[in-house]
């Protein structure tokens, strides 16, 4: 019924199938759906994922369909060419969980409590497994199994094979070796041409030492094994997600917008001491005194009514943040004040973005993040997610100008809206 199946479309993972059909019916009206099936223990399973068409989109998928099971996007093209995607979006009811799609899949999503939480349950972890789970801060980095094991192995590996990184002892061995007789391998048939008679080494050692597992997302790195991530890619720590916003259309779609790291951009604010961690798509934690810029996959046109709006979580008392909002990279370097606002308490922020840029209608480009600390004793932490951008007023009703457009009505100014 509905014309069910006749598009289809397969994830890149080929885990998730998507089936259209366009004449799928919702409230006794031919809006059109798609359907989406997810692959698990060797047989097709349909899940509570149905997208359905909207008043000035029907019959969807008539023209074609794709799935994108990693960030759970269905996007699907009408026969006149016309191109809209649908964002599976699944709220937590804990305010320290996002979802978490299992085997990375979007469309298998479980609550999972954020970096520094723990669930409740006896079983541990960070999964919140039925609806009476919460997270609860972890009273440690042991607790969150952040922290190494406790004691090593009681005795050592024994191998035949020499060691990859030998020792050296500043000890002598026990005994000298006695024999006058040359190497029975030797490496070359020339001795060397000097011999080396400084007590100096040979050559200088290197600038710094290996840093295993401390470099932050964005930062320089020489080896992968340096950055938490654990991903160093022409020389600098990538991390394992990219970040994005959503741009919450009138109406009422909403497009992801990811959100490149600009590396290197925004450095004259401070000395940097701290960094940045990408825990998924939708949220970042900033540590220490650090500043971070990104650059939007596709400018966002900001006029005097949008707003800006997301979650944040600050850890300690000992620091406030900034959001900034700029047109052009040549910005980042002049880093203007007024384009920033400024939050020192957690939870939910609503920002006049349009006050940010003057009241004036601009296309943003750049979204930067400062955590500034105002003490060096404690390592200050914040965590910024779902970041959102949206109009703040109802165009049927006013104009982008902010004039009631009923010509019998009267606008109202109150204080800075």
């Amino acid at each position: 019924p509905g014309r069910f199946g006749e598009k289809v479309a397969l994830s890149e993972s080929g885990m998730s199938l998507a089936v259209a059909s366009p004449d799928a019916m919702r409230d006794s009206i031919n809006f059109g759906a798609v359907f989406v099936f997810v692959w698990v223990d060797n047989k097709w399973r349909s899940t509570e994922s149905v997208f359905y068409g909207i008043d000035d989109l029907r019959r969807i998928g008539a023209g074609g369909i794709a799935i994108d099971d990693h960030i759970g996007l269905i996007n699907v093209r009408q026969n006149n060419g016309r191109h809209r995607s649908f964002k599976l979006e699944v709220p937590c009811d804990d305010p320290y969980a996002i979802a978490s799609g299992i085997e990375m899949n979007a469309f298998r999503p479980r609550c999972k409590c954020i970096s520094g939480y723990k669930s409740n349950n006896s079983k541990g972890g960070t999964i919140l497994r039925v609806k009476t789970d919460v997270c609860i801060r972890c009273l440690s980095t042991i607790e969150c199994g952040d922290a190494p094991t406790i004691s090593p192995t009681v005795s050592p590996t024994s191998s035949s094979e020499p060691s990859l990184r030998p020792s050296r002892s500043s000890n002598p061995s026990n005994s000298p070796s006695y024999t006058s007789a040359p190497s029975a391998i030797p490496t070359t048939l020339e001795p060397t041409l000097t011999p080396t008679l400084s007590p100096e080494p040979s050559s200088p050692p290197t600038s710094s030492p290996t840093r295993i597992n401390s470099v932050f997302d964005g930062d320089p790195c020489r080896f992968s094994i340096e950055c938490k991530s654990r991903i160093c890619s022409e020389s600098v720590c990538i991390p394992k997600n990219i970040l994005s916003l959503q741009l919450e259309e009138k109406d009422g779609m909403n497009t992801q917008i990811f959100m490149l790291f600009v590396p290197r951009k925004i450095t004259p604010i401070s000395t940097t001491t701290g960094g940045v961690t990408i825990q998924d798509e939708f949220t970042m934690r900033l540590f220490g005194e650090v500043t971070k810029a990104y650059e939007l996959s596709t400018s966002i046109t900001v006029n005097r009514f949008t707003r800006l709006k997301c979650m944040v979580e600050i850890v300690s008392s000992w620091s406030e943040l900034s959001i900034c909002m700029f047109e052009r990279e040549a910005d980042l370097a002049l880093y203007a004040q007024d384009q920033c606002h400024t939050v020192s308490a957690s939870g939910e922020v609503d920002i006049n973005a349009g006050k940010l840029m003057n009241d004036k209608t601009v296309d943003v480009r750049f979204v930067a993040f400062h955590q500034k600390v105002t003490t060096t004793n404690v390592l200050a932490e914040i965590s910024i997610s779902t970041l959102s951008i949206y109009s703040g007023i109802n165009t049927s009703i006013i104009d982008e100008n902010g004039i009631c457009r009923d010509p019998n009505a009267e606008t109202v100014v109150r204080g800075d809206e």
